[in-house]
């Protein structure tokens, strides 16, 4: 359990405060370019000096004139992370279907996220050689889940069983078109 008073990004230096620390492992640094991928950026885990502690770090493969999104990773001493994202940055959330589900044509899922201040979402989703799919695709839907009719859902499940289909939301948030959640996967059997 790991809360932060203060989490600032400034170029490519991460400075974070820690308010409070219990059974905390240790931190890992994230970063993608706008839209992209998430990667971990520290080779170790950054080791942890106790609640009220400044860390810093400093992103050494950054590319210079290259914009980054930045986020926090805290590991406690049983494996569960938690994420950690800088001070005023709007993030959507994915609450569910799981990362690695499993359907068939007839389980049709709910997907479902959370995010605060946005004005719209999309929702998107990639299957090997199928580029980028927009839903809906000309306009933002207020909602904050997405659900597929049965029979959309039973054409699409038939048509890729074996698939592994990633997907994201795409949000709209003060005229910026280039906000995402992180990016999670399920499988059609």
């Amino acid at each position: 359990l790991v809360t932060l008073s203060e989490f600032q990004v400034d170029g490519n230096n991460l400075i974070w405060t820690t308010a409070f620390e219990l059974d905390n492992a240790g931190f890992n640094v994230w970063r993608r370019v706008s839209g992209g991928f998430w990667e971990k950026i520290n080779g170790t885990l950054i080791s942890t000096t106790g609640q009220a502690s400044t860390y810093t770090f400093t992103d050494s493969s950054a590319v210079s004139d290259q914009d980054y999104e930045y986020r926090l990773e805290d590991i406690d001493m049983s494996g569960s992370s938690t994420f950690h994202y800088p001070a005023g940055t709007a993030v959507i959330s994915l609450i569910s279907p799981a990362d690695g589900a499993e359907f068939d044509a007839a389980t049709v899922p709910v997907f479902q996220w959370n995010a605060t201040d946005y004005d719209g979402f999309r929702f998107q989703y990639a299957y090997q050689g199928s580029g980028i799919q927009t839903l809906p695709a000309d306009s933002w839907s207020p909602a904050m889940s997405f659900t597929p009719s049965a029979d959309s859902w039973a054409d699409f499940a038939n048509q890729l069983t074996g698939e592994t289909v990633y997907w994201r939301i795409k949000g709209k948030f003060n005229g910026t078109e280039d906000n995402y959640s992180d990016v999670r996967q399920f499988t059609i059997e």
